[in-house]
């Protein structure tokens, strides 16, 4: 069965700590510190099931430091850069289309002879 998680190809798993926070609509909050990435699914799939089906969970707590120690070199920004790109075309697409629907919108019925 394919995971909803999929914790095991995550880099930042690689400081080592398994502290999770989970939490629901309700006002319901979880805390998870485990000792493997299978573990960490396992008890969230079961929490989450029993918070409706719907929760919200904040991994990796650590300082900078760590995270430098963790990231892949590069990939935070060219996630960034890439996000600010599907932004900018998305919105050049928008104005495309706005100039071809209005310089070819129909005559109004007053200049109609």
């Amino acid at each position: 069965m394919p995971s909803a998680f999929a914790l095991q190809m995550v880099t930042f798993t690689r400081q080592l700590r398994h502290a999770q926070v989970l939490c629901d609509d309700k006002g319901n909050a979880l805390v998870l510190e485990t000792v493997s990435n299978a573990w960490t699914e396992r008890l969230a799939r079961a929490a989450t099931v029993e918070m409706g089906g719907s929760a919200l969970l904040a991994f990796y707590p650590m300082s900078g430091r760590q995270a430098k120690a963790c990231v892949v070199c590069g990939t935070l920004s060219l996630y960034a850069n890439l996000a600010w790109s599907c932004v900018k075309a998305v919105c050049r697409t928008a104005i495309r289309s706005a100039r071809l629907l209005t310089s070819s919108a129909p005559p109004s019925s007053s200049t109609v002879a």
